[in-house]
């Protein structure tokens, strides 16, 4: 997939990732990477009329992503209009209603072979040891809203108490553990069923690990089926019957884990599990939960189901991977905060493909530089050397301070 990619990509495009990608000016030359989709989607423009293309399009929204300043598409219009925006970008003014429209006669998927490329530079960095022997790639899934304007049908998601329409964009995520942007994603309507989604896409060689709301028996046997693994958090309710203890290690009581054990679940369902089920029982911290009928204490526990025998993952080893699962939320805050995909710039169903797949890029290209997780401060300082207030050398220190410090971290975790 990624050779298919390569040849899609041309020379120019190819040329200046391995070479400039630890330059902070190849960041003032991300537009190259989108110079041969400058024709994309003027087939009908016979009078050639269209003064705002595609690569220009993703150039912009590039620079909205790196530019906290920047936060909508008005804002976006007069930064195009700066004479050093224009020479630094190679980008020009555009209209408001051009930048809506042009969405429209853009094709999304034409980015899809750019991220590839990037992403095929990036191995997965060494992980917690405590998870070297997981033979899974560890995949992390989830779904978040990102809220529109009532335009749309398939954006109704539900009714506020005051009586307004809540309207919305889902977009599905696949992250793979230690990677700075998802393997996988997709924009449905607020409504789209998230374990059917997954359900779609399961692959082998995997552990998907997810959250309450992706317990369902049938999602459960189809990753057992792809030759995966599953980690998924039970809901408090959850009916099971215990059909085995498994001992539990002097390690594994320290860590707070309170059972393991093979059990019974979806009994009840025409397919119930065609696979054995562990439910891990760990302790946590009582707090207060919202619910339907106002507040009340949490258990003070965290049950995980999970087809990992005992001999592929102790229930140390499953409690673990589960809590790496917080690493997508982070994302998706990076996501929504940092890069301003809070803010759509544009509400149509293309646009925001468009958007999502400029701001995996952005997360590759960002990682690809600095060598770590893109962080608020890096953006910030990326952000000054772009409007011209810090310098070159400021950038490239304070980047040197930010290694050492993750060096100094890394050191005393091993110590």
């Amino acid at each position: 997939m990624v050779r298919r990619a390569n040849d899609i990509l041309p020379e120019r495009a190819k040329r200046i990732l391995p070479e400039q990608v630890k330059c902070p000016e190849f960041i003032r030359r991300v537009g190259e990477l989108f110079t041969h989709l400058h024709d994309v989607g003027c087939e009908r423009d016979k009078a050639g009329n269209r003064g705002l293309f595609f690569d220009d399009y993703c150039t912009l929204i590039l620079l909205y992503a790196c530019n906290p300043v920047i936060d909508s598409m008005r804002m976006l219009q007069q930064a195009s209009e700066l004479e050093q925006v224009q020479r630094m970008f190679g980008v020009k003014p555009f209209s408001l209603g051009s930048f809506s429209e042009s969405p429209v006669v853009f094709d999304a998927r034409m980015l899809q072979p750019i991220a590839m490329q990037l992403a095929a530079q990036i191995q997965p960095p060494a992980g917690d040891p405590r998870l070297k022997d997981v033979q899974y790639a560890i995949h992390l899934v989830d779904s978040t809203l990102l809220r529109t304007l009532p335009r749309l049908a398939e954006t109704f998601y539900v009714s506020r108490k005051d009586g307004e329409d809540h309207h919305a964009w889902r977009v599905h995520l696949e992250l793979q553990l230690g990677m700075p942007a998802p393997c996988r994603f997709q924009r449905e309507g607020a409504r789209g069923d998230e374990r059917k989604n997954l359900r779609s896409h399961v692959q082998p060689g995997r552990c998907y690990t997810t959250d309450r709301g992706y317990q369902d028996v049938s999602v459960f046997n189809d990753i057992h089926t792809a030759g995966s693994r599953y980690v998924c958090r039970a809901k408090d309710n959850l009916v099971y019957t215990v059909v085995a203890n498994l001992p539990l290690t002097q390690e594994d009581r320290a860590a707070g884990v309170l059972s393991d054990q093979i059990v019974l679940i979806g009994q009840d369902r025409e397919q119930p599990p065609n696979h054995p089920v562990r439910l891990v029982q760990v302790r946590a911290e009582v707090h207060p939960k919202r619910t339907r009928k106002g507040m009340k204490p949490s258990s003070g526990r965290m049950m995980f189901v999970t087809n990992f025998s005992r001999d592929e993952a102790c229930a140390l080893v499953v409690s673990l991977i589960y809590a790496y699962r917080w690493t997508i939320e982070l994302f998706f805050r990076f996501l929504k905060q940092m890069l301003g995909l809070r803010h759509l710039l544009s509400h149509r169903p293309q646009a925001v493909d468009i958007l999502l797949y400029c701001m995996v890029i952005a997360c590759l290209l960002l990682y690809l530089w600095t060598g770590h997780q893109p962080d608020k401060a890096t953006l910030f300082k990326l952000s000054m050397y772009l409007l011209g207030v810090a310098s070159l050398e400021e950038l490239t220190a304070h980047l040197e301070k930010a290694r050492q410090k993750r060096e100094r971290s890394k050191s005393k975790k091993s110590a």
